[in-house]
């Protein structure tokens, strides 16, 4: 270990979350009156951390990049590194209130070397910053220890000469921090105090709900090894709660699994904190401009017809500022009389192998500088008035990742209403092809297309691409449909797919629903929906539509368990 020469060392452990760690890092000062020193230790992250990092030089901050197997791992390596004389251990996304770290830094300064630990109270913080709750510091900490954790630990100062001999156990996945305190913790080496320091965001691996009862695993598993004499009540029935919350997700999906974990905290008269997770803040998102730039993105190999018939009507747009970028997986020349008849248009050509539309898509991505991007089909074709009515779409809904249009096959087809609202993850299957996908560009930065899924991967699964892009986007800011915003499309009524499509199309929406983990029931559904069709398209549209809906059926009963 390195001689202490500072008051404090703040060890932040981080992967792909240079947002988060963003708003952490802003809220350091240049000048305090205590010597200190901010340690991060990044697990290869590959969402523009360093970029991150680089815009705080000012700051006294050491970064290393390094693999590790764990957040208990990336501790033991920042910890090789320290110089302060108590170290604390902070989340991206976590706040200090530096008034009152001056003051506790006072406090630490005259107590007796036999103080290992000093623990204060942590303010829980929902992603908009609200107050949800303060975590306060059991009284008899080591009294407690065998129900469970008794120190919010983004509160717990610890002396940095513990660091000497002991590390945490790597071998734990959520539990590392409680099996150090179970191992070090004793009556006399603590000081509690009661003026909150940090703020914690809901969330992180050991506060998420879907790692909850492996966490509880482990903490019950610690807690037999250490107080082996001990009857650990609690920790048996938050293991029993946190099963039950993955039968009920299974089951009934993800919300009604959030509420149930809330019951025991509305019972105590607290506020939600589970059926919260999911809500997104999209306060930090930059403010759409009156002219905003859009890029559209295409992937196209084997049209040419089609392909320029979509051309056409991006030369008809009302709103201008927009760049075509194509990526071109045909034979060389093949598109070359088609693009040659529109030089007006601003078209940059990328050629590439046929590899799939999913990894020319990620190629596209990285040529993009645009406001707001979208994913055009090769065989669709948009309204005069498309472009302008996704500007004022946004402009309508700052808040909005994403928003969806209407697409029909033909123009002369009645419109629906122009009722605006947000979707859900299930509505996203029914209403989120790509050719109505438009994206803001902030919000989907750094986010890939699965090359697994999409057509031309030679993987079985042909389809949801377009909808497993949308739902990672959908977890980072809202997606509104708005019908305004027209696009057309052939539908399998006028262009009724292959049985290798339809095979490909199935394998493709069963594999994305199990991707996703979404809950039994609509999984059946989605496989019960084309039989429940097929008597009425049937009647409505004939043999070659009832024949479709029966081969979709079949193809996603087939792989239903694959």
């Amino acid at each position: 270990m390195n001689k202490l020469t500072l008051e404090l060392s703040i060890i932040i452990a981080v992967r792909n979350a240079a947002n988060l760690l963003n708003k952490t890092l802003e809220t350091f000062p240049q000048k305090s009156s205590f010597c200190y020193e901010i340690i991060i230790q990044d697990a290869m992250s590959s969402d523009g951390t360093e970029q991150v990092i680089k815009k705080y030089d000012q700051l006294p901050l050491s970064y290393e990049r390094a693999l590790d197997y764990g957040i208990y791992d990336a501790w033991n390596k920042a910890l090789c590194r320290i110089r302060g004389k108590w170290t604390l251990f902070l989340g991206a996304g976590d706040i200090i209130d530096w008034s009152m770290l001056s003051q506790c830094i006072s406090k630490l300064q005259i107590l007796p070397n036999s103080i290992e630990f000093y623990a204060t109270p942590v303010r829980l913080i929902s992603p908009d910053g609200s107050l949800l709750e303060e975590m306060f510091p059991s009284t008899s900490p080591r009294k407690d220890l065998p129900q469970g954790m008794s120190l919010p630990h983004p509160g717990v100062f610890h002396r940095s000469i513990l660091f000497s001999t002991l590390k945490f156990d790597i071998s734990y996945r959520v539990a590392g921090d409680y099996d150090f305190l179970c191992r070090t913790l004793r009556d006399n080496n603590i000081c509690i105090d009661n003026f909150p320091i940090t703020s914690m965001l809901i969330g992180g691996i050991s506060g998420s709900m879907d790692s909850m009862f492996s966490s509880e695993c482990e903490l019950l598993q610690i807690s037999r090894k250490y107080f082996p004499n001990s009857i650990q009540f609690k920790p048996l029935m938050r293991l029993i709660r946190s099963g039950s919350y993955l039968v009920i997700r299974k089951f009934f999906g993800v919300q009604l699994a959030n509420y149930f974990a809330d019951i025991p905290r509305l019972v105590q008269g607290k506020t939600r904190l589970w059926s919260l997770q999911n809500t997104v803040s999209s306060t930090d998102l930059p403010e759409i401009l009156t002219q905003p730039s859009i890029d559209l993105l295409i992937s196209t190999i084997g049209r040419t017809s089609d392909l320029e018939q979509l051309i056409i009507s991006f030369k008809r747009q009302h709103y201008k500022k927009f760049n075509i970028i194509l990526a071109d997986q045909n034979p060389s020349g093949f598109l070359n009389d088609t693009l040659t008849r529109y030089p007006e248009l601003s078209i940059t050509r990328i050629i590439l192998p046929s590899q799939g539309v999913s990894v020319a898509r990620n190629i596209l991505l990285k040529q993009s500088e645009a406001d707001i991007i979208a994913f055009p089909d090769d065989d669709c074709w948009y309204a005069p008035d498309t472009l302008a009515q996704v500007v004022e779409a946004f402009q309508r809904h700052p808040e909005a990742g994403a928003v969806l249009g209407y697409w029909t096959s033909s123009p002369q087809l009645p419109q629906p209403d122009n009722t605006e609202q947000t979707l859900s993850a299930t509505a996203l299957f029914s209403q989120g092809g790509t050719c109505v996908q438009f994206f803001r560009a902030e919000v989907v930065k750094g986010l890939r297309f699965d090359p697994r899924l999409g057509p031309g991967t030679g993987l079985p699964y042909g389809c949801g691409e377009d909808t497993d892009y949308l739902l990672e986007a959908h977890k980072r800011a809202p997606v509104w449909r708005c019908p305004s915003i027209r696009v057309f499309h052939p539908s399998p009524d006028t262009h009724v797919p292959s049985d290798a499509k339809i095979a490909s199309y199935a394998a493709g929406r069963m594999y994305l629903l199990k991707k996703h983990a979404f809950p039994l029931w609509f999984r059946c559904a989605n496989v019960l929906y084309p039989l429940c069709m097929l008597p009425l398209d049937a009647l409505r549209k004939g043999r070659k539509a009832a024949r479709y809906r029966w081969r979709m059926f079949v193809e996603r009963l087939r792989h239903f368990s694959s």
